[in-house]
């Protein structure tokens, strides 16, 4: 808790900074930096492998407010797909999760469901008896809304409370991704503080939205932020953090510049299942067509078969 207490001052130093500095006198500098990335990035598309590989990172989804075991069960049923392989997890709503654990037992997909959805409001009592709930059902991974309401404004330990209590009842076996909802926040370098805090309470993986707010989905300057708040995660963080991409990516144009953004920060290699996700549901059916294409209908050549064909008995 100290260390989350000097991180919180330290984002509160910082956060006055970016109120009263702009573009190069930004201590960061994100914007800039943004834009060069951008520049290097931008036009690029997805190899047939890249699309295999968007594929295994995919977090396939359904959180509708209709869902039903009907639906779950056609989710379920469509996160393999045979030769091609299969997703990286399913992510449904609470109820479901043991329905999803039992359809997936022994396939090597996990099971995700959201806490303190879509808000990110809670108590610390809420949130561990929910996240411990959701493991006794199945769930391998727990993503988290960040309070990003309390944060932005004077309540920063109160949404920290709500993440280190998920962290706990996570354990060391459960991945714990945490949404900041990114949309709603003014600016990178906020991005970067609530992606700063949201790693100093345990996330490993940052999650852009829930893809439920009407300030939007995911950016590319959300997820560069983001990613800058990987690369410069404290050294008293020693595991891995990742980044997942949630609401507005359906189809693989959708995802080919956030690949190129990732390998250009992160590393060529960076890109798999244990550091990168794709939170999406429509966007299982555009990669599934281009890694198994429609086969063109043949027509076969017109030719004189008829004439040459070999008398029938009524022509004797």
């Amino acid at each position: 808790m100290t260390t989350i207490r000097r991180t919180i001052r330290a984002i509160k130093r910082r956060y006055r900074l970016y109120k009263t500095t702009t573009g190069k006198d930004n201590a960061m500098n994100l914007d800039e930096t943004f834009r060069q990335t951008a520049a290097k990035t931008a036009g690029t598309s997805m190899s047939p492998a890249d699309i295999k590989l968007a594929l295994a990172c995919l977090d396939l989804t359904s959180l509708n407010d209709n869902d039903t075991p009907e639906a779950i069960a056609t989710l379920c049923a469509n996160a393999s797909q045979g030769t091609l392989g299969h997703v990286a997890a399913v992510c449904v709503y609470p109820q479901f999760v043991a329905q999803a654990a039992q359809a997936l037992a022994d396939k090597h997909i996990g099971v995700a469901t959201v806490i303190n959805f879509p808000t990110g409001k809670g108590t610390a009592e809420e949130t561990a008896r929910a996240t411990s709930q959701a493991i006794a059902d199945g769930a391998t991974e727990i993503d988290i809304v960040l309070d990003h309401e309390s944060f932005r404004g004077d309540k920063a330990l109160h949404a920290a409370n709500l993440l280190l209590a998920c962290r706990e009842a996570c354990g060391e076996d459960v991945k714990m991704k945490v949404i900041l909802e990114s949309a709603v926040f003014p600016d990178m370098a906020n991005i970067y503080l609530a992606g700063t805090l949201a790693i100093q309470c345990g996330a490993d993986i940052l999650k852009t939205s829930t893809g439920k707010h009407q300030a939007g989905g995911a950016s590319l300057p959300a997820a560069f932020a983001m990613m800058q708040a990987i690369k410069n995660k404290e050294d008293s963080v020693r595991r891995p953090i990742g980044l997942k991409l949630s609401g507005g990516l359906r189809t693989v144009a959708d995802c080919a510049p956030y690949f190129a953004m990732a390998r250009d920060l992160m590393g060529k290699n960076w890109i798999r299942p244990e550091n990168f996700r794709i939170g999406a549901s429509s966007l299982l059916s555009d990669l599934v067509t281009r890694l198994n294409p429609p086969k063109e209908q043949v027509v076969p050549p017109k030719n004189d078969a008829a004439k040459t064909a070999a008398p029938s008995p009524e022509n004797y």
